[in-house]
């Protein structure tokens, strides 16, 4: 399919808009975000009511820097995502009781779930695993957030949904009850809105790093070597990932962030952990995708990429993929191929601002923990009426999993937890 209807309607937009929009102010000093203080609420806590509305100070008239382009072409998404949260009342009221109001207030928040085969020696010789991102996008602050959580927390709603008396780990929602199941796990667990959801299995983000990126530079701050892993049913060998600067390819990148480490027991770190591997992986992309944002070239790989997975139902979304972002980023071609724009014209991307990885303290930001070792009556409750056939989960501080409202009885602890990191 040709690309050049795309490109003549970006082309004709942006120059439109170069005809009729002054040229952007010189950037201002940049503005500090207050410091908003989110209590939490008592860790040994099994179930608790409301915690209070924080107010949150608006933000400046301009926050920091005028928008970029790049930037202005979000706010696509941002007016997409304030239409249908227009229509939760009469389409999907329940997602009213799952939301934090002041924590969405300005936000975009796109959920990113990567699901494939693993391999966890001695355990598991190959399972379904599955990864969760969100990126959350702060229009009035002009900056990105990035929150994942590990694959091992309990969700009851699975567990609810099946009418299991096992507990089940949160990256199962997906196969369960596909995306709207997993909306809803993932507020609960959060507060924040997912309006926009992007499943894709492993291969294709292979693929991308392989065919868009040509390669993904990253610096890694510790040798370390890792088990075997699988990709599309094939068993690949061991692997060895060296300190300091280097280039992946795409199967590298799902080693790199989907094996288990090779250490001696009890040696493992936080900088091994995979979730901050991934935020590793992560932020390279982003990197990478700044350092090419004005490049013509890259952004037509990209562009045939995207046209080629969404027509081939290999990337599933809840969202126009079209129309949100492949004629968008026709758009944006035009506008870094014209000669006036120069280096890129105020292309530049969001900056990530902050990265939270939900896990265990002992491996990332807490929120939660691993049920072994959590004093909670309930886990212990459950742990000794065999519930957990597997040990190695983890659960939200204080949560009651038999609790009616799993917002306020199971998952309260983890989303003060994470409104209080986001807005601090």
């Amino acid at each position: 399919m040709s690309l050049f209807p795309s490109l003549q309607v970006g082309l004709a937009l942006v120059l439109l808009s170069a005809c009729i929009l002054p040229a952007p102010p010189p950037k201002p000093a940049p503005v500090q975000r207050p410091v908003v203080e989110v209590p939490l609420p008592p860790d040994d806590s099994e179930v608790l009511g409301p915690l209070p509305e924080i107010a949150v100070p608006p933000p400046p008239a301009q926050p920091g820097r005028p928008a970029t382009l790049a930037e202005r072409l979000l706010d696509t998404f941002v007016a997409e995502a304030e239409r249908r949260r227009t229509e939760w009342p009469t389409t999907s009221p329940e997602r009213l009781g799952r939301i934090d109001v002041t924590l969405n207030e300005g936000r975009v928040n796109v959920l990113l779930y990567g699901y494939g085969e693993t391999h966890e020696p001695p355990l598991t010789e190959r399972a379904f695993i599955g990864s969760y991102t969100i990126v959350s996008y702060d229009r009035y602050w002009r900056e990105l957030s990035l929150i994942s959580l590990t694959h091992d927390i309990r969700a009851p709603e699975i567990e609810r949904a099946t009418r299991t008396p096992w507990a089940v780990k949160i990256d199962q929602a997906y196969q369960v009850g596909g995306i709207p199941l997993m909306q809803e796990v993932i507020e609960n667990a959060t507060g924040l809105a997912i309006d926009f959801t992007i499943v894709l299995p492993d291969e294709q983000i292979a693929q991308l790093i392989d065919n868009v990126y040509g390669g993904l530079p990253i610096t890694n701050p510790r040798a370390f070597d890792v088990h075997p892993f699988y990709l599309n049913g094939v068993k690949y060998p061991r692997g060895h990932f060296p300190a300091g600067d280097q280039v992946l390819d795409g199967k590298a990148v799902l080693q790199y962030i989907k094996t288990v480490p090779i250490e001696r027991p009890g040696a493992l770190d936080k900088n091994l952990e995979h979730n901050v591997r991934k935020h590793r992986i992560v932020r390279a992309l982003v990197a990478a995708t700044k350092a090419n944002v004005a490049n013509p070239v890259f952004l037509g790989k990209l562009l045939h990429f995207l046209r080629d997975q969404g027509t081939s139902d290999r990337i599933v979304t809840d969202f126009d993929l079209a129309g949100l972002v492949i004629h968008q980023l026709g758009g944006y071609l035009a506008a870094v191929s014209l000669p006036f724009f120069g280096d890129g014209g105020g292309m530049e991307l969001p900056e990530v601002a902050k990265t939270i990885y939900i896990h265990d303290p002992a491996a990332g930001d807490g929120g939660v923990r691993w049920v072994r070792g959590d004093p909670n009556p309930a886990t212990q409750r459950d742990l000794a009426r065999g519930v957990y056939r597997d040990p190695n989960m983890a659960v939200p501080v204080g949560g009651n999993p038999a609790a009616s409202n799993l917002t306020t009885g199971y998952w309260h602890y983890l989303r003060a937890h994470i409104k209080r990191k986001l807005l601090s």
